[in-house]
This record gives structure tokens, C-alpha cells and sequence, in this order.
């Protein structure tokens, strides 16, 4: 298991859905499951690193891997216009709590420097009785694919994943939807 310190992130709030457990914490084995396969999608950082929302103990389990210092955006990511120039911007399980995804990925695709490369990941599939109290978008592939494109950003590689706790209802469903977690390595198209 991960070696993660506690830290208050808002996205990884509390749902008051029964269908959750509780697997909140940065402590959990389920966070502990995505955070290394997320450590292990990213191909390579260096450079200027940019994630998109508040600090969370990702970044720091980023910044030993790959020897680089990441800086975090403030603000409402709906509608703040995002400053300077950056070789990757990170926005993982970011744009399901947006109103205007889109918005966040034109910002984004305006501060890569020419060659950098977008890490993103978010949750698919899910029927909205399961989407989170504090998700506003949750979108199928197609869909995702469509958004990305729509922005300007061509897919260099996906991969679908799941990550489960053992308790409560929700393994149970998303097993029979076939939900999970996309993520991607976009590139703006030249």
C-alpha cells in the first residue's frame, strides 16, 4: 500500500449515497489502487507541471516519482482563465465537477507549450444514480472522445480501469454496467 499523508482535498468529499462506501480517505486501499496506476499511466514529466485544482496527495506522490515541482490552479475552474506556459497539465477526476468541462480543456490546450501533453482522467458509465452528489458531468467514451476532440486535443493513448472497494453495493453494480475510470493522453492537435 501507498505511503500517502492525510490532506484535505476537495474533491474527495464524502458522498451521502447509500451505493458508496466509504473509501474516501488518501489512507484507503482503493485510492491506494488508483494513485499507482495513475503514477504508472504517466509516461514521463519534467519541465513545468501544471495540475488543475487544489493540491492533493497525489502531487506529492507525483513529484518524488518524477523529480519535478507541480504548481496548482486556484479558483473556480469553470470560469478562471488559466496563466502561463507549461511542457504537461495534470487534470485528474477534475472535469466531472465541472459545469463547462470544455471550458477547462480550451484554458488548458492554451497553456501547453508546443509537444506538451495533457494527463486526464474521469469517471464512465456510470447511470446517474450513481454519479457523486458533487459531479455535475459523467460521460460514456464516446462522449469523452467527442469533448476532447470538440477542444482541439488529439487522443495519443486511453486506457479504461476499475478500481473497487470491497464494501457496500456499488462493486456490485459497477461490475454489471461495466463503469470505471478513463484515462487519457491528449496532445493538442497541431
Amino acid at each position: 500500500m501507498l505511503e500517502i499523508s492525510r490532506g484535505k482535498n476537495v474533491y474527495m468529499s464524502s458522498s451521502k449515497s447509500p451505493f458508496f462506501a466509504d473509501t474516501d480517505t488518501p489512507e484507503s486501499a482503493y485510492n491506494a489502487r488508483r494513485y499507482n496506476f495513475t503514477l504508472s499511466f504517466i509516461r514521463e514529466l519534467h519541465g513545468d507541471v501544471l495540475d488543475c485544482g487544489e493540491r492533493n496527495p497525489i502531487n506529492d506522490l507525483i513529484e518524488k516519482k518524477f523529480n519535478v515541482k507541480i504548481k496548482n490552479t486556484f479558483g473556480d475552474l469553470d470560469v478562471a482563465t488559466i496563466d502561463g506556459k507549461y511542457d504537461y497539465v495534470l487534470a485528474f477526476e477534475i472535469i466531472e465537477h465541472l459545469m463547462n468541462p470544455l471550458w477547462l480543456l480550451l484554458q488548458i490546450k492554451n497553456v501547453l507549450k508546443p509537444g506538451g501533453t495533457l494527463y486526464l482522467s474521469t469517471p464512465i458509465n456510470k447511470p446517474k444514480f450513481l454519479w457523486r452528489h458533487d459531479h455535475f458531468h459523467e460521460f460514456d467514451e464516446y462522449r469523452l472522445r467527442a469533448l476532447a476532440e470538440r477542444a482541439g486535443f488529439e487522443i495519443v493513448r486511453s486506457e479504461r480501469r476499475r478500481f473497487y472497494s470491497i464494501t457496500g453495493v456499488r462493486p456490485i453494480i459497477r461490475v454489471l454496467l461495466k463503469t470505471g475510470t478513463m484515462f487519457l493522453e491528449l496532445k493538442p492537435k497541431s
